[in-house]
């Protein structure tokens, strides 16, 4: 064998080596980045379900907390059916239900749409008058025409006194729209999203899915014949109601990611399951196949810039998969996935959380529709992305949600960042001619990012004390009073027991006349006194009430007990005043409200002339029957005081086209005596309204001087601290003996 042949021998040898070598190393490389790839699939497939955990929970959630609030508000009702669903129907519209209705005892309902059947025999009917909320599964509308799948939301109302369930108030949710909400365009429309429950039977689908619903997933498995291991393991997590990430095996292999659903009035367990095919991952690897054959066909020659393609290429990919599970695709910005991931790699020593969203956004969606509504977010991403640095973050985060991570060492340079931004984003409005856009913040200061979830969550709590208001539009976190929360849920807990135990005690305020300061009158104010004694104003529980739902039941209470002591000292012989009582502006939207009050003074036999009503003008402004209703109340009987006028915004027109019959001056009013132009102001109002023919009444009069002046105005009656503080009722039935 000469030299020729061993050198030939040689490189044979050396190119078969470098050959296997380079198969060996495209082996490896090619397992790793299928596993890799493999597992960011997986990782997204847990973010996009669990994105759709948050927005199917929150939807639902949403809704019977619209249930359980109108049921506090229809207890006792016994008037006319079509009344009350024509009370509903504005929260039909609002909350975008097919219809809602209410089921008596009799079980007849009778529904926002006109309908009336017995539904008596309906689960959901039976749920309800054992006290239980429910959703229900799919079912075919069997009220009108549709035929629409449909699942019914549904929850108890009670008697007045809370111990009796009197009927079912439902909502009917469209299954179509669980439909939209799983519609997430995800894994370049390859992958798809479904509610399902534990027995694999198809609540709703995703519109692109394969499966629909009604169809059992589980049956649909068995008769195509999928691997019975990998069956058996999906039944069994559901079956124990935990999260869990696997495949089964068709004709392809298809991986997924099940979590399940936590919500109030779930019969059994439901879940969202994001189902992608192998496919989806393979269609990935091609090029990569393609770039291994041609790299075995020129060996090692091109081994070097193989490798350095098959990074670039990895990379590639991962960035390919990054965009479609981080990426909003209503913004093209960041979303909360990404937010979360990018926020454990923030070097800041100290930053803000900030929670932000949209008061009343829904008004934008209903007035203007979905597509104006979309525009708005999209304009709000565009102001909010171009106010923020390099090494801050932002993203969005669903529907009107918005998050940000803020970095400023100064909380003043914060605030005036945020009121910027507020500037910016109300201009939206006259821009794309839409109702009023007005942002709300809430403030999280943090100095670590570990727990990035919790931080937005505190930031999502110090947002909710200023939502709806109009003087300020920020919290920070630091203002939750959690001994407060603490405080307030206990009242909550122990307020159907107080109104049975008579825990809430009248207090009256005097009212004297001004040509003689004699006593004319009084104003029912309210204090609780706890069991122990304690004696809380109404500071401390009244704003509480009116934001759970619970005023309109304490309104009625104070009305009730106001009569009852009215005609105790009627008949006890006493001097009668009258003594006027607040309504909310919450009461106000009870239904038969006048019919209730009215009834109650012909129980006790009592004049109308001896409980007068006040109401406050800023309910006057929200209340667009309110003229009806002051008619209606007229009509009873009822004298009626516009209360706090002056406080805050004002409508003089009230005045001429609101039929009251005594303006209430507030104190912010009052306290301008001693300013020339205040005093022009009081002045004129004060002659408009008599000028008007209404008697007029000065609140939180505490100076000799400022007595003097309303008196000189010719205010009818005078309420302040001059002359007594409120008081309980032994001192103030001193006044009557006098």
């Amino acid at each position: 064998m000469n030299k020729h042949d061993n050198q030939l021998r040689l490189r044979i040898l050396m190119t078969t080596g470098v050959a296997i070598l380079l198969i060996f190393l495209i082996a490896i490389f090619s397992y790793h980045i299928r596993e890799s790839l493999e597992k960011e699939l997986q990782s997204t497939l847990q973010d996009v379900s669990k994105q759709n955990d948050i927005v199917i929970t929150d939807e639902i959630d949403s809704r019977f907390k619209v249930l359980l609030s109108i049921s506090n508000n229809i207890k006792d009702f016994s008037g006319n059916p079509d009344e009350l669903t024509e009370h509903l129907q504005a929260f039909v519209k609002v909350y975008g239900l097919k219809r809602m209705g209410f089921i008596g005892a009799d079980g007849i309902a009778h529904t926002t749409d006109g309908y009336t059947k017995d539904l008596s025999g309906r689960e959901f009917y039976i749920r309800g008058m054992q006290g239980l909320s429910s959703i229900t599964n799919v079912m075919t509308d069997s009220i009108g025409n549709s035929n629409d799948p449909i699942n019914v939301l549904s929850v108890p109302f009670y008697n007045a006194d809370g111990d009796s369930v009197q009927g079912v108030l439902f909502a009917t949710y469209r299954t179509a729209s669980f439909e939209e909400l799983l519609t997430v365009t995800s894994f370049e429309e390859n992958g798809y999203s479904c509610i399902i429950k534990s027995d694999g039977t198809i609540i709703a689908s995703s519109p692109d899915a394969p499966i629909h619903s009604t169809e059992n997933l589980f049956e649909l498995l068995y008769s195509r014949n999928a691997n019975d291991a990998e069956i058996e393991t999906l039944k069994n997590g559901l079956s124990e109601a935990r999260t869990l990430t696997g495949k089964f095996s068709l004709h392809d292999t298809f991986y997924y990611n099940a979590a399940p659903l936590d919500f109030q009035g779930i019969t059994e367990n439901w879940y969202t399951i994001t189902i992608v095919p192998e496919q989806f991952l393979t269609q990935r690897l091609v090029p990569t196949t393609q770039i291994v054959n041609m790299i075995f066909l020129i060996l090692a020659s091109i081994t070097i810039i193989s490798l350095i393609y098959y990074i670039y290429s990895f990379n590639s990919k991962k960035e390919a998969l990054w965009k479609l599970a981080y990426i909003d695709s209503l913004t093209g910005g960041p979303n909360y996935a990404a937010f979360k991931q990018f926020s454990e790699k923030v070097k800041a020593n100290f930053c803000y959380i900030i929670a932000m969203d949209i008061n009343e956004f829904k008004i934008i969606n209903n007035i203007c529709g979905v597509d104006a509504g979309d525009e708005v977010i999209r304009s709000i991403w565009q102001i909010i992305s171009h106010n923020i640095r390099p090494e801050e973050l932002a993203a969005h985060v669903s529907a009107d949600r918005f998050v940000m991570l803020l970095s400023e060492d100064s909380r003043e340079i914060l605030i005036q960042r945020i009121l910027n931004l507020t500037s910016e984003i109300e201009a939206i409005s006259s821009t794309l001619n839409v109702p009023n856009v007005l942002p709300a913040f809430g403030i999280y200061p943090v100095d670590s990012l570990d727990k990035i979830e919790k931080c937005y969550s505190h930031a999502v709590q110090a947002k909710h004390l200023i939502k709806g208001r109009h003087d300020k539009n920020y919290a920070f976190y630091e203002d939750v009073d959690y001994q407060r929360l603490i405080e307030e849920k206990e009242m909550e807990d122990q307020f159907e027991s107080a109104l049975h135990e008579h825990q809430f005690e009248i207090w009256y305020q005097p009212k004297f006349g001004t040509d003689s300061f004699s006593i004319v009158g009084a104003e029912a104010l309210v204090r609780w006194r706890k069991k122990d004694g304690t004696l809380y104003s109404p500071g401390r529980f009244i704003p509480l009430f009116e934001k759970t739902g619970m005023i309109p039941a304490l309104d009625e209470y104070i009305f009730r007990e106001v009569c009852r002591q009215q005609k105790e000292w009627e008949c006890a012989g006493r001097k009668m005043l009258p003594v006027s009582v607040n309504i909310s502006r919450a009461s106000l939207y009870f239904v038969n409200i006048v019919e209730r009050y009215k009834s109650i003074l012909d129980e006790y036999d009592l004049n109308p002339k001896y409980v007068q009503l006040e109401i406050t003008e800023s309910a006057t402004i929200d209340n667009s029957e309110i003229s009806s209703l002051v008619a209606q109340f007229h009509e009873a009987g009822f004298h009626l005081l516009l209360d706090d006028f002056g406080n805050g915004y004002s409508s003089l027109s009230s005045l001429n086209t609101i039929n009251f019959d005594t303006l209430k001056l507030d104190k912010s009013l009052i306290d301008y005596i001693g300013d020339e132009s205040g005093e022009k102001l009081l002045y004129h109002v004060t002659k408009l309204a008599q000028s008007l023919g209404l008697y007029t009444t000065a609140e939180g009069v505490e100076t000799k001087e400022q007595v003097d002046f309303v008196k000189a105005l010719g205010c009818t009656d005078i309420q302040g601290f001059y002359f007594s503080k409120p008081l309980p009722r032994a001192e103030y039935e001193k006044y009557l003996d006098a």
